[in-house]
């Protein structure tokens, strides 16, 4: 199904998907591309870390990921081409566990700066998070919308 006009995403892959790529998954695929470049970033106090800024080797590349061997619809469904930044952490602190994004989207993708730009909207993920725990726990978001939207 085509997505809807105007919606994209951006988010961070776990699974070392199949590509259309020699190495044949996701994760050495993107670890053989060359960096495009460094960039420092501020992280976030957040449950598992204090504030701290890390420097981040980039690393970015078109991809096409392969439907799952298991999905029931596989032999109906095509490969779906997307954008994929790698952006990780070669000297954390020591005793610090090193940042390892890998982030896939479908915006587009073509150079240095439009890669910063994904890593930066990604680093604020925690700032949107504790938004939406707001939200839900200390306005009762949930609740209001079900009294007063049945149909939410």
């Amino acid at each position: 199904m085509p997505r809807t006009e105007n919606s994209d995403f951006l988010i961070r892959a776990t699974h070392n998907r199949r590509v259309d790529h020699e190495t044949k998954y996701l994760h050495q695929a993107i670890g053989q591309t060359q960096p495009c470049g460094r960039i420092n970033v501020e992280l976030q106090r957040n449950p598992e870390r204090e504030t701290r800024k890390a420097t981040l080797t980039l690393r970015f590349a078109t991809l096409h990921i392969q439907v799952p061997l298991h999905h029931k619809k596989r032999s109906a469904l095509k490969p779906v081409s997307l954008q994929v930044v790698l952006a990780e952490e070669e000297q954390p602190p020591q005793g610090v566990a090193p940042i390892n994004w890998l982030l896939l989207t479908t915006l587009d993708v073509g150079g240095f700066d439009d890669v910063v730009r994904c890593v930066r909207w990604y680093t604020y993920r925690w700032l949107i998070e504790r938004y939406h725990y707001t939200l839900k726990s200390g306005c009762g978001i949930e609740k209001l919308l079900s009294r007063y939207c049945p149909s939410y």
